[in-house]
Parts: structure tokens; C-alpha cells; sequence
């Protein structure tokens, strides 16, 4: 009788378990080119701060003024009473029919439709009171932004007193020497401003020639109003696409 082997029935510590392994040796990533991007960046914009630094002091802090004088916006409102018209023809009768009383007679398009100011205020319940005694009529709002604060707050001013003027026709105070005065001294002030680009140098000459369009003494009362009050309304649309 054959020997058998009862070897592989008796008890062994290790049974069962897996041969011992050496752990695995991983291998190492390449360092990420992130952080270098991102040291390159931070060294440019020191770099440029630094050169930024370095020309606003020589300049006297004149080109940090000028940047924060853009990042700034001043608002300036203005109202009209306006009248709607469904055609261009309806609406050249309307503007004809406000010249001949003293009126803008300002007549412009927006959306298609057609539109007749008869007065600008630089207060919201003045144009309401004014729109409130004449049929068919509403209060168009004329606004807009802009950094040229020392032009802007100049074409204010020059509305503002004109149109302070021109509100004295209702109780009859209103004098055509008084509106001559404010012409001629606005004339010299738009003449004397230093325009900084060409937008300002094509509105500023605008104004100072519908200025010289005004003529106290020389026309009849209703066609000096007729002239001042369009003249504010053309004066103040070309600065809202000026300031654009």
C-alpha cells in the first residue's frame, strides 16, 4: 500500500493567509504649474502698481484724480411738458402752433412716435403744475450721467438760471435785459472752458452759437421765448448724447 501524505492536513500558523508583499512605492506627481502662474501673476500687477505709483507721483496724484473722477458719475434731471403726435406732419403743426405762442415747440422722436415740448423745469411739480393746466399734455423726464462734472455742473447752472428767467413771463416780471445779462455772461464762461476731448469741444460750441442766437430787443416777446425755451431743450439733448 502506497504511503499518503497527511502533511497538508495538519495545522499551519500562515494558513489562509496571503504571501507578504512589499508595499508598493508610488510614484511622485509632478508639482502642479499652478502656483507658478499664479506668483507670475501676482509679481506682474506688483509691477504695475509699483510703475502706477511711481508716475502719479511725478505727476502730482493728477492721473489717480483722473481715474477716480471717471469711476464717478454725477446725474442731472430735467423735465418737459410734452404733447404726442401719431404723425410727423401732426406734430410740425404742434411744434408750429408752440412757437407761435411763446412756446419750445421742441419736436423730437423716440420708439417711433413723435413729440412736441412746450417747456423745460428743472422741478418735477413745476412741469406737473404747468402739465396739469393743459389738456393732453405729460411730463417727459430728460436725465443723465457723467464724470465731466465741471461741464455738466456748468450747463446746470446756465439752465437753471435761464429757466428762472423765463419763469417770470407768467407774473411779469420778466425782463429782456435780464435775459441779455445771462446771455453774455454765459457766452464768456463756455467760450473760457478748456474742453478735455472732442465731445466736449463740439457740445461746448454748440452752446455758445445758440446762445449768440438770442437776441433780446431785437424780436418780438413771443419769439425771444420761442428762441430761449428751444434753445434749452436743444442745449439739453445734445448734452444727454454728449454725456452718453
Amino acid at each position: 500500500m502506497n504511503e499518503v501524505d497527511y502533511s497538508r492536513f495538519i495545522y499551519q500558523p500562515n494558513c489562509g493567509k496571503p504571501p507578504s508583499k512589499e508595499p508598493r512605492k508610488r510614484e511622485k506627481k509632478p508639482k502642479s504649474g499652478k502656483k507658478k502662474v499664479f506668483t507670475v501673476i501676482i509679481a506682474v500687477v506688483l509691477c504695475f502698481a509699483i510703475l502706477f505709483l511711481c508716475v502719479d507721483f511725478f505727476a502730482k496724484g493728477s492721473l489717480s484724480d483722473a481715474i477716480f473722477s471717471l469711476m464717478k458719475k454725477t446725474s442731472y434731471s430735467y423735465y418737459a411738458v410734452c404733447r404726442s403726435y401719431p404723425t410727423r406732419e401732426t406734430a410740425h403743426a404742434g411744434a408750429l402752433l408752440a412757437e407761435n405762442g411763446g412756446g419750445a415747440g421742441y419736436l423730437f422722436s423716440e420708439n417711433g412716435d413723435y413729440y412736441v415740448i412746450f417747456g423745460v423745469y428743472c422741478d418735477k411739480t413745476d412741469a406737473q403744475s404747468v402739465s396739469s393746466k393743459n389738456a393732453d399734455t405729460f411730463v417727459y423726464s430728460l436725465s443723465y450721467s457723467t464724470s465731466s462734472t465741471e461741464l455738466a455742473n456748468m450747463i446746470d447752472s446756465f439752465v437753471r438760471e435761464t429757466s428762472s428767467y423765463l419763469a417770470n413771463v407768467d407774473d411779469g416780471s420778466f425782463t429782456e435785459n435780464s435775459l441779455s445779462s445771462v446771455r453774455d455772461n454765459y457766452i464768456v464762461l463756455f467760450s473760457s472752458y478748456k474742453c478735455k476731448n472732442d465731445k466736449e469741444e463740439s457740445l461746448v460750441s454748440f452752446i455758445v452759437s445758440c446762445l449768440r442766437e438770442i437776441s433780446p430787443g431785437t424780436t418780438k416777446r413771443a419769439q425771444l421765448l420761442f428762441t430761449t425755451r428751444h434753445m434749452l431743450c436743444s442745449v439739453l439733448f445734445s448734452s444727454r448724447e454728449a454725456f452718453s
